[in-house]
This record gives C-alpha cells, structure tokens and sequence, in this order.
C-alpha cells in the first residue's frame, strides 16, 4: 500500500507493506485515531512519559501480554492518549479480562508473532514523521536564502520558490501581483482572493485554482499591523508531496522574512517622504532667491528649479470605515510612470504633489496631454483599489522657482475642484479665468464649507455614511432627474424617490424652489472637503 507519510491512523499504518503480520486482539474502536510517531520502551511504565498519540512496542521480555502487567500498560496507554501497544504474540490466550479493557479504553492492542521491536520501531517512525523532516529540510534552506538574501525581495522569492516548488508571488489586498510569479494565481478566483485578503483580520487560507492546484495565502504583516496589505500567494501543484502543514509552516517563516524587509522599506520610504516634503517648504520659502544648500539638496534627488514647470496634485479619498492602504501612492506612481511620467510624489497635509520641468513654454496641447495621462494613471490604480476615490488637479506652466509655488498653488484648487466630481479619476486643470475658477475660490472657503456641513448636518447624523447626501448631490447633478440618478447610483428608481422623501423631511428646504435648489447644490458639492484622506 502507498501512503503519504503525512497524518495517517492506526488502520493505515497496519496495512503498510513493511508493517509485519499481525493479531489485533482488542481495543478496535480506536483503530481510527492518528499514529504521531512510534516509539520503543522496556518498562511499561515510560507510558507516562509517551507524547500523545504515539504507537508504543514492547518486546516479549518487557511485556509478556497474557500478564497483569499487560493490563497496567493499557491503563497508562490510555492515560497518556497513547495510538495503540505493539507486542509480541503470546503463546496461549489472551485473558479475556485484558481484551475487554483494551475495548473498554479503545486502545489498540497489536500482536506480532515474530516481533524485530528496533527494526519496526525505526522504519515505522522515519514514514510517520517524513513531513516533519521534510519541513524541516524546507525550512533549514529557506532560513540559510533568508540569510544570504541581503533582504533583497526577488531572491527572497527565490528561495521561497525553493522550497515550495512552485510559483511564488507578492500580491496587495486586491489580489494583483506586486512581484513574483504572475502564474502564481492562475486559475484561482480573482474575487475569493480578495475575500480572502481584504479580511480585517488576516489568516492563513487557501484557494483551489482551476486546474486543481492549490494556492496558499500568507499575510505577511509587519509587527504593529493587525490588517494585512501584502500577501505571499504560493502554488503548490497537484501533483506535489508536500504536506499542507509543511508549506503552511515554509510561508510563516518566509512571511517573518518578507514583514521584516516591508517594515525596513515603509520605514525608509517615510523618512524620504518627509524630507522630501522639508525640502518642498525650503524651496517654496526661497523662491524668489534660494539658498546654495537648497539648490544642492534640490539637484540630488533630479528636481529642477529652472525652466517651466506644471505642478499635480493628488487627492485620495476613501468611506471613513475603510482601511486605506499604504499601496495606493506607489500603485499611483507606478501608473504615472507607465504613462511617460516618472516621479517620486511629495506628501502634503490636503494631498501628493509632483510637478514636470521643461526648458522651453509648454504650448496649450502639452498642458492637456499632461491632464489626459494623469487621468489614465488615475483610473489605473484606481483599479486595484476600489474603495478609494483618486482625483487631481493640474496646474497651469510658470517659470522659475517661483513658478513652482504658483503652479502647487493652481494644482490644489484644480484638485479641489476635481473632488467635486462624481467622476471616476478625475482631473481639473486650472485656466487662467473661467467659471470653475469662480468655483475654485468659492470651495476654497472654509467659512463657506462650514456653513454647507451645517446646513447639511441633518442628513449626515441620520446617515453617517453619507449615502444620503451622495444621493442628494447626484439627482441635482443630474437636473432632478430621479432616473438617471438611479442609473448613476446603480439602485432602482424607487430607491432614489424614497430618500429623497426622507431628505426632505429632513432638511428645511423646498425643492422645487431654484433658489433653495442651488443653495442644497452647492452644500452638496462644498461639504466634506476638508475631511479628505491625502494618504
């Protein structure tokens, strides 16, 4: 018989093809309980000592079976929750009185007429704990790539690939691949992984992929972290031998490693962010004549304070019971990057900003190509996190260091205005004057967005989560049209009827009236701004 060495009970060690001949002469109902390992003894007694679930053998001369002392190692098997006794067959009967109570306590009782106690002891215990030994190799191998890694990811994953044998990856709470293997999820549910990895308390799952492959998930959470952002996604063939616990024990261990090197690399990131955002504030300070040190410290990490420059801004919002996770601005960047803009963002209190550098005037064209690729990159990254809401704002060229300043400036009231937007991505960039510049100046106001949260604070107390004044702003938006709010909204038409009955009787205001129709329209798109995430 082939068996997987791997949580096998009595019944199927019996029937290995090395296990000799044999007698069960009682204790039937406990053939069904797991073998953890086998050990010898030569007093009946070292059965207190015997780990659980242990199969212990006797030769003759320690236990003759048809003495009491038979009935004494069945009342200390049963007390150490021993798998079953293997002993030499007796040359008579076996008293019936030690048959019974091997029944009685369910444990196992195996005769062997001719019993080699070594031989059945080491060939037995080398099959039985074989996944122990294989995790052990697993683990010993990881353990010396962990080390000779120099925490660098991609070997880090290599090594984890090692001792899997399969695909290995780094993915975000979404389920899309960071690094590694893209193969790694292939086959598997895209929304059961990011069930699975979007829980507010991580654990250790699996996920059958199509092909019958199974791919394991392991948070990999830095020590302060309760929710995991980043996971290893191994897959581990059908066809593989290893054992579940030894690849669940392998994935622990790596995901050690893997938080470790993500603490080190958010930790650096944060210190580079903040002095990039230091360096930001001196600059902006001195534009009209910065100092040497700035200049110095501006031209080491490529920022250019001559020339034209177009300044971004970007907002990201999410529900205030949603986590946000700290891969959102990479995820952003990266799409910039894809799009033709490289560039490291400046953390800001409202936002992240960055700002383009050419030596010649951008012509009109270049200003909206600009806009058009941050949409792109916007709706990208947007992608992989859809419970946030990224918009920006751009905007217009100036020259110089000062030029900076102004376009940051321009950048943050086009990004204000884009998060007025119902749009997915949206972007605003700031011409010189037009009608949404009026608007810009009027949302700026914090007097002003005081006075809509007040006016709306009603709705907001019976609906904490904002749905009702979403809905409120999207059916003015959309000319009152209870339909295509509806549409927009993804709900059924009486859906939007009944809360805009329950908005009016909660708000003191007419709506049928223009003037009291466009002061709730501009509370609507006022309101909240300030309470906008901008990390």
């Amino acid at each position: 018989m082939s068996v997987r060495g791997s949580g096998l009970d009595l019944t199927q060690v019996l029937a290995l093809d090395f296990f000799p001949p044999h007698v069960l002469l009682g204790g039937a109902a406990g053939l069904g309980d797991v073998v953890a390992t086998v050990v010898g003894a030569t007093d009946v007694h070292q059965l207190e000592n015997t780990p659980p679930g242990a199969l212990v053998v006797f030769p003759r001369e320690h236990l003759p079976l048809e003495e009491p002392q038979a009935d004494i190692a069945l009342r200390l098997a049963r007390s150490s929750d021993a798998a079953g006794i293997v002993a030499e067959q007796p040359p008579g009967r076996l008293p019936m009185a030690t048959v019974r109570l091997a029944d009685k306590f369910r444990v196992p009782l195996i005769a062997v007429p001719e019993l080699d106690p070594h031989r059945l002891t080491t060939d037995l215990d080398a099959f039985i704990r074989a996944p122990e030994m294989e995790a052990m190799r697993s683990l010993r191998n990881l353990i010396d790539r962990i080390g000779a890694s120099h925490n660098d990811e991609a070997e880090l994953l290599r090594g984890l690939r090692a001792a899997l044998g399969g695909p290995v990856a780094v993915i975000n709470a979404a389920g899309r691949v960071l690094g590694g293997e893209d193969n790694a999820l292939r086959g598997a549910d895209p929304g059961e992984i990011e069930r699975v990895c979007s829980r507010d308390q991580p654990i250790t799952r699996d996920v059958s992929a199509a092909d019958g492959d199974t791919v394991h998930l392991q948070p990999a959470l830095p020590p302060w972290r309760t929710a995991a952002d980043l996971w290893l996604a191994a897959r581990v063939p059908i066809s593989s031998t290893m054992d579940t616990r030894v690849v669940r024990q392998v994935l622990t261990v790596a995901s050690l490693a893997f938080g470790a090197q993500f603490s080190r690399t958010a930790l650096a990131a944060e210190r580079e962010n903040r002095e990039r955002a230091l360096l930001l504030s001196k600059i902006i300070e001195e534009s009209d004549s910065p100092r040497r040190d700035t200049i110095e410290r501006a031209a080491t990490l490529n920022w250019r304070l001559s020339g034209w420059h177009m300044a971004v801004q970007v907002s990201v919002a999410h529900h205030r019971n949603a986590r946000l996770s700290p891969q959102v601005i990479p995820d952003v960047e990266s799409a910039l990057a894809r799009q033709g803009i490289p560039t490291t963002m400046v953390e800001k209190p409202d936002g992240w900003v960055f700002w383009v550098t050419q030596e010649a005037e951008p012509h009109a064209t270049e200003t909206l190509d600009l806009t058009r690729r941050v949409r792109r990159a916007l709706l990208e990254a947007g992608r992989g996190h859809p419970n946030v809401r990224l918009s920006a704002g751009v905007g217009r060229p100036h020259s110089g260091t000062a030029g900076i300043d102004l376009s940051l400036r321009e950048a943050r009231n086009g990004c204000l205005l884009a998060r007025t937007s119902e749009t997915p991505a949206a972007v605003e960039h700031v011409d010189a004057m037009n009608v949404r510049r009026l608007m810009t100046s009027w949302y700026n106001s914090e007097p002003v967005r005081e006075t809509a949260e007040q006016f709306l604070a009603p709705l907001l107390e019976a609906d904490p989560s904002g749905e009702l004044v979403h809905t409120l702003r999207c059916y003015l938006d959309h000319e009152s049209s209870a339909t295509t709010s509806a549409v927009v909204l993804g709900i059924h038409r009486n859906t939007v009827i009944q809360r805009l009955t329950r908005i009016r009787a909660l708000l003191p205001l007419d709506l049928s009236r223009p003037d009291e129709r466009l002061v709730a329209h501009l509370a609507t798109r006022g309101t909240g701004l300030g309470q906008d995430s901008g990390t």
